[in-house]
C-alpha cells in the first residue's frame, strides 16, 4: 500500500462524522415524528373506527404543528436533543425527552404517568 493513501482506520472514522452530520434530524423532522407518533397513540386510545382514526389524524397534525412552541431543542452538530415540556418551566412531571441521531429519535424520557401506563400494559 502507498504511504500517500490514508489508511482505512483514518477514512472510516471521517466516514461516520459525516454521516452523523448529514443525518443529524432537525426541528423539521421531528414535527413529523410528534406528529405520526400522537396519531399512532391517540388511535390506539380511541380505537380504529372511523371517528378513532379521524380523531387521531387531527390530534396528530395539532401536536405536530403545536410542538414548536413546548420544545426546546439543541443542536450538537453530530445529534440533537429534544425536550418536551408541556406543564412549563419549573415543573419536570410533564416531560419527553429524546435524543436525535441517524436521522432517528430515541426517547430517553417520559412523564411518570406515561411510564406507568407502559407499565400496566405489559
Amino acid at each position: 500500500m502507498s504511504s500517500n493513501m490514508p489508511s482505512k482506520w483514518t477514512v472510516l472514522p471521517v466516514l461516520v462524522i459525516i454521516a452523523l452530520l448529514w443525518l443529524n434530524p432537525g426541528m423539521d423532522k421531528f414535527r413529523t415524528f410528534v406528529g405520526e407518533r400522537s396519531e399512532e397513540l391517540l388511535l390506539n386510545e380511541t380505537g380504529d373506527s372511523a371517528i378513532g382514526r379521524a380523531l387521531s389524524t387531527l390530534g396528530g397534525s395539532l401536536a405536530g404543528s403545536y410542538v414548536d412552541r413546548v420544545t426546546e431543542h439543541k443542536n450538537y452538530f453530530l445529534f440533537s436533543t429534544y425536550r418536551i415540556d408541556l406543564d412549563g418551566e419549573g415543573t419536570e412531571e410533564e416531560e419527553w425527552a429524546f435524543l436525535g441521531i441517524m436521522g432517528l429519535f430515541i426517547e430517553m424520557d417520559a412523564p411518570a404517568t406515561v411510564e406507568a401506563r407502559r407499565a400496566e400494559e405489559l
